[in-house]
């Protein structure tokens, strides 16, 4: 469990909170738990504060990515005391956890601006398994265009704004975003050192 961890620290810092980390055989466990919430099949692994759940299927090791991705919810509500509208903690855990997807995504959901996405989650806009998740994937690059071009410690500086200002903000960047991913002017990781 370390790895995902402390690779993730470089963006937060240290990780000092105690949580728990549940590795279930089965989904069948996490009802037993009374923990089951209205999940599609493909959701292995997410996090219910301060618990983080694992299912294992096959008793082969958690995938690094998954993990990464839900330490990074853990993260975010353990600096900032509270979480994140949903279209920005997962675009955050996914530009912390992922490579950019560089597909196309549905013209319907990059026509409804951001501002408009009030579902408490994303899969309520996109059923879809990851990678291929075209919600995640809006949020991923949007999030990920923005810490390239602020830079990640102006970027998670500005996450200290109440949830108010920091919506009414990043809506306010979202036509730069579109402009610039229409232009293929976001850069390379390689240059910003994000992944």
């Amino acid at each position: 469990m370390s790895r995902p961890i402390s690779s993730l620290e470089a963006y937060w810092g240290p990780f000092d909170r105690p949580v728990s980390v549940f590795l279930l055989e089965s989904r069948g466990r996490l009802a037993e738990l009374g923990l089951l919430r209205p999940l599609p099949d493909w959701v292995s692994s997410f996090t219910h504060w301060p618990h983080f759940f694992f299912q294992v299927y096959d008793g082969s090791s958690p995938e690094f990515r998954g993990l990464q991705h839900e330490f990074c919810h853990l993260f975010i509500w353990q600096k900032l005391s509270r979480k994140l509208p949903a279209w920005i903690e997962e675009g955050i855990c996914e530009a912390l956890s992922a490579m950019p997807d560089p597909r196309p995504i549905r013209a319907e959901l990059m026509e409804k601006p951001f501002a408009e996405w009030d579902t408490p989650t994303l899969l309520d806009l996109d059923p879809g398994p990851l990678p291929e998740n075209q919600a995640y994937r809006k949020c991923h690059s949007f999030v990920r265009y923005l810490i390239q071009k602020e830079g990640w410690e102006r970027f998670r500086a500005s996450l200290d704004d109440s949830n108010e200002n920091v919506v009414k903000r990043l809506c306010a960047l979202e036509p730069q975003w579109k402009d610039a991913i229409s232009a293929a002017a976001i850069p390379e990781a390689s240059e910003t050192g994000v992944p």
